[in-house]
């Protein structure tokens, strides 16, 4: 059930990301997440922790909610 939960989280990373017409380097930027973390906690979507979606959130424009719904 957890691990379904954050495939959705990063599902809805990637599909924001989209939406707002943003590289994964400029959120990774955007959010002070080094660039290799970002990508890497994309494809193991377990290892976000909670201040890092904020920051994602912040990055895009967007409230932490809407990563999560």
């Amino acid at each position: 059930m957890e691990l379904d939960w954050t495939r959705m989280v990063v599902g809805n990373i990637k599909r924001l990301m989209k939406e707002a017409g943003k590289t994964r380097n400029e959120v990774a930027r955007d959010a002070g997440i080094p660039r290799e973390t970002f990508y890497r906690k994309l494809k193991a979507p377990n290892t976000f922790m909670v201040c890092e979606l904020g920051d994602v959130a912040e990055a895009l424009g967007v409230t932490v909610s809407e990563l999560l719904i």
